[in-house]
């Protein structure tokens, strides 16, 4: 089980959660331009942080309960940096409300009267530190 802690406070996500944008990201920052002369120059430098985590679920993997969802968006609250621990390893992130929905949970089946145990298809954007 992968998890999102922050001091005490863990909430649970599905390893079957998929990091869509795990390689979508460049491990290094460019800026190039022309000199007065005409010269090219190149000024990079390595990222050191900010590298997306989306976990997504879909229509058949990477459910979270309701109450999952519910300590989810306790956790969302917070402006700390948290620790996901995923496959194995531990990264140090905040949320990402800058793009769009931190956390966006839709019912897998949409109950009148929600309990703790329903299901919902999850994707939580994180930001590393």
């Amino acid at each position: 089980m992968s998890t999102l802690t922050n001091g005490s406070t863990t909430a649970n996500l599905s390893d079957d959660l998929q990091w869509v944008d795990e390689f979508a990201w460049n491990p290094v920052a460019q800026k190039t331009g022309r000199t007065i002369t005409g010269a090219f120059w190149v000024d990079a430098q390595p990222v050191t942080a900010g590298r997306a985590v989306t976990l997504q679920g879909d229509d058949n993997t990477g459910w979270a309960s309701r109450a999952d969802v519910v300590a989810l968006h306790a956790l969302a609250a917070t402006t700390g940096p948290l620790t996901l621990t995923l496959r194995g390893a531990a990264h140090s992130v905040v949320f990402d409300h800058e793009a769009g929905a931190a956390i966006e949970a839709r019912a897998v089946v949409g109950y009148a009267d929600v309990a703790a145990g329903d299901f919902y298809i999850l994707t939580v954007r994180l930001r590393t530190l």
